[in-house]
Formats: structure tokens, C-alpha cells, sequence
């Protein structure tokens, strides 16, 4: 490739970045290239996101798991977390639980589930 070719490779790319810069800024006021490039965004209404639990982690006394034949169980005491190696393991699975969010409604009962 020769310089022409270097040249209209160079002003194509300065025009689809002007192009996205333009579509980004119609959406924010604040017209600054830090807030275009990492400013936060509300997500789309497509991409919000449906929690499968709410509940308050700090209210949590106790948490059972099963599996089989297998079953664990943590308590919440007045020092800490019992039955678990760390507290900042249970605090940290309790909080993991508030994030998971819904893939895809079933528009099913329970029982047919």
C-alpha cells in the first residue's frame, strides 16, 4: 500500500471516530472526552436487570445446603459466622446471592416445574 492509500485509511478511521463521538455525546450533556470514554451509562431498558432475591444479607441468621446426602450449615453468632471457615466467605455468598439476576421468565407453575 502507498501513501495514498495509508492517507484514505487514516481519514476513515477519523471519520468513524468522529461519527461515535458525535452519536455518544447527543446522549450525555456533559461533552468532555473523560465522561464519553468512562462515564457510567443507565442501562438500556432491554438490559435491566430482575433480581431473583430480595432480601437484607445483615438479617440473615443461619444458611443450610444440601446436596445428596451431603448437608452444611452456617450460623450467625454474635462473633462471627459458625460452621464456616471464614466470615468473609458467607458475607461474600450472601451478597453473590442479591446479584443473580433472571435469564428468562417461565411463564409455568411451580409443580410443572
Amino acid at each position: 500500500m502507498g501513501w495514498r492509500g495509508t492517507v484514505v485509511l487514516s481519514l476513515a478511521l477519523l471519520a468513524a471516530l468522529l461519527a461515535l463521538y458525535r452519536e455518544l455525546i447527543a446522549e450525555s450533556s456533559d461533552m468532555s472526552w473523560q465522561s464519553v470514554i468512562g462515564g457510567t451509562r443507565e442501562a438500556p431498558p432491554g438490559e435491566q436487570i430482575t433480581h431473583l432475591l430480595s432480601f437484607d444479607p445483615a438479617t440473615v441468621t443461619a444458611v443450610r445446603l444440601r446436596r445428596g446426602p451431603q448437608e452444611w450449615r452456617a450460623e450467625r453468632r454474635a462473633d462471627g459466622w459458625r460452621g464456616a471457615e471464614r466470615a468473609s466467605d458467607m458475607d461474600d455468598f450472601l451478597d453473590n446471592l442479591l446479584g443473580l439476576a433472571e435469564i428468562m421468565p417461565l411463564d409455568v407453575s411451580a409443580d410443572q416445574l
